[in-house]
């Protein structure tokens, strides 16, 4: 919980500053094609305004209810930059007509893979229910595009594809974990 609350902390901290913080730190896709790298990790941690980061961080405080991770505050913010990056990189080659992005939604939706998956294996039919609820969303909102309440709310549109691409980043890391894990094995 410990890591949750920094990660919460620093969302308030940072909308304090908007919007020098949005603006010096948001996605921007020519800043990044120009050598502004850290935009690609900054940007989740930045919102459009008091109400995308209250929902975001309702997000972390679900999951942490929810699934009850262990991490450490380390655990936390490397889960969190190794699922930032990708969707960054993935909306830089997948979404070109996007020039701007902030919030925290796709990490929360690879975070809820990252916890959830555990549980799944070990049995847990909340678990398994909560990643086919995950994967239908996921689904809908790439078929139909997020609920027109949900852009009302934020005060911006919500980028679907990043949503997806952080489930797909934390798919990939539980898939290069296990076969790290099943190769580490069969060398003992």
């Amino acid at each position: 919980m410990k890591g949750a609350a920094w990660l919460l902390a620093l969302f308030a901290l940072l909308e304090i500053g908007h919007p020098w913080t949005f603006e010096a730190l948001r996605y921007d896709r020519d800043g990044l094609l120009h050598g502004q790298i850290w935009r690609a990790l900054t940007a989740h941690l930045v919102h459009l305004g008091p109400v995308h980061a209250a929902m975001n961080s309702l997000a972390v405080l679900l999951l942490v209810a929810l699934c009850q991770p262990q991490w450490t505050v380390w655990g936390w913010c490397w889960r969190s930059a190794a699922l930032a990056v990708p969707i960054s990189l993935g909306l830089l080659a997948a979404v070109p007509a996007l020039a701007s992005y902030v919030g925290f939604s796709g990490v929360a939706h690879g975070l809820f893979v990252l916890a959830l998956w555990p549980l799944a294996v070990k049995g847990d039919w909340i678990a398994r229910g909560c990643l086919l609820y995950l994967l239908g969303k996921l689904g809908w909102e790439m078929m139909f595009g997020a609920a027109v309440i949900d852009s009302a709310w934020i005060g911006g549109a919500v980028i679907v594809e990043a949503h997806s691409f952080g489930a797909l980043a934390a798919v990939a890391g539980l898939a290069l974990a296990a076969w790290l894990d099943a190769r580490g094995a069969s060398r003992r």
